[in-house]
This record gives C-alpha cells, sequence and structure tokens, in this order.
C-alpha cells in the first residue's frame, strides 16, 4: 500500500510497519516516521521494545482500556533504566506491576529465558540502545505478544489450520508473580521450586 504527497511516501512494510520515507532516497530503514518506535498494545516481530538513547526515545507498549476499547488503559510496559541493570517492567500507572529481574548478560534473574522453537528473543544494551524484541524462528511460525487490559503480558502463535491465535503463555501468571505480593525475602528461584512443570515450561517461553 502506497500513498504519495508530494515527496513523502507512506509504505505499509510486510513486517506490519507503517513508514513514512523521502520518495527520493529509496534507502531501506531510512525513515522519517515508523509505526514501529510507537508499539500500542501489541508487540510484532522485529519490533523493539525500550530505548534509543540517542534521541531519548521510549518505546514501551501502551494496554488498551478494554478489549473493545482501544483507548489507552492503565497499564504500560517497557525497559526500566532505573537500577543499575536494565529489567523489563509492567507498570500500573507509576507502580510496579511485574518485573523480569534485570538483564545479566544471558537472560532475566526472574524469568528463564531458554531457546525455543517458536521466536528468538535479544536483549540489546550498549551506550546507544537498550531494547528487548524477538524475530519470528521461522517464516511458517507468526508469533506476536500483547500487553492485556488487566496488566498481563500474553504470547500468542498463530495456528494455521484453525485460523486463529492461541495463547501460549501469560506473566504474571499469578498472585505470586505480582511485585511485592510474596513479600521481601521472596526470589525468583524460591518460587520456581514451588511451581509445576506445566508453569515451568510457560516462563521458558519468554
Amino acid at each position: 500500500m502506497n500513498a504519495s504527497s508530494q515527496s513523502v511516501v507512506a509504505q505499509l512494510l510486510d513486517s506490519g510497519n507503517l513508514v513514512l520515507k523521502n520518495d527520493s532516497q529509496n534507502i531501506f530503514g531510512n525513515y522519517l516516521w515508523q509505526s514501529f518506535d510507537h508499539p500500542s498494545n501489541t508487540l510484532l516481530a522485529g519490533m523493539k521494545l525500550g530505548w534509543d538513547l540517542r534521541m531519548g526515545l521510549d518505546r514501551h507498549m501502551t494496554s488498551w482500556k478494554s478489549a473493545e476499547d482501544p483507548s489507552t488503559g492503565y497499564f504500560t510496559y517497557g525497559v526500566d533504566l532505573g537500577g543499575m541493570i536494565p529489567q523489563l517492567v509492567i507498570r500500573k500507572g507509576r507502580v510496579k506491576y511485574f518485573r523480569t529481574g534485570p538483564w545479566n548478560g544471558i537472560q532475566f534473574s526472574g524469568v528463564l529465558f531458554s531457546p525455543n522453537l517458536i521466536f528468538i528473543p535479544k536483549f540489546v544494551n550498549n551506550s546507544q540502545e537498550v531494547y528487548y524484541m524477538f524475530n519470528n524462528f521461522n517464516e511458517s511460525t507468526i508469533t506476536r505478544s500483547v500487553l492485556n487490559a488487566s496488566g498481563n503480558h500474553q504470547r500468542y502463535l498463530w495456528n494455521e489450520e484453525t485460523r486463529e491465535w492461541t495463547m501460549i503463555y501469560m506473566l504474571p501468571h499469578d498472585e505470586c508473580d505480582v511485585y511485592g505480593n510474596c513479600g521481601p525475602n521472596a526470589s525468583p528461584t524460591n518460587l520456581l521450586v514451588l511451581t509445576s512443570p506445566v508453569r515451568i515450561c510457560n516462563l521458558i517461553l519468554f
């Protein structure tokens, strides 16, 4: 889809990214504006969730009011730079609702971050950018994550046979995942010892 106004062209890419670019500059990625820099409640493959420190750009998800009302809801999800090491945080207003724990260079300390056959996660932390993103495992796999109206981060997988989205996990998973609910001495390790194998599988697919 293309729509031109003078020398500026709007184009919807196959990735789902709506971009504005100069018609005279046919350089991939050289965009005047792109929708991937302004997520709503959905994160697609190739989108960055986090900061462009050079521009002061904070790319974060924002929930809808409800499944039927797309106006701005009460929850946000993004990269928190407040601590020594960045982490992903869901907030209700300004209050922390869920956190992954800090990134240690391999995984988030509070979430098992293992390879899977659905998507490939990635976290970048340098002097210019701090962000989380994912790519689909292969061309036949289509997945997306959604921040719903209740503040849950949900991962969906497209089922080609049923032509429907199937939710494969949700975080917070239960009340113990909600920030501060288990008390000051609780830790992700303690929680995992008490969880069922099903829940551990849920956490592996972040």
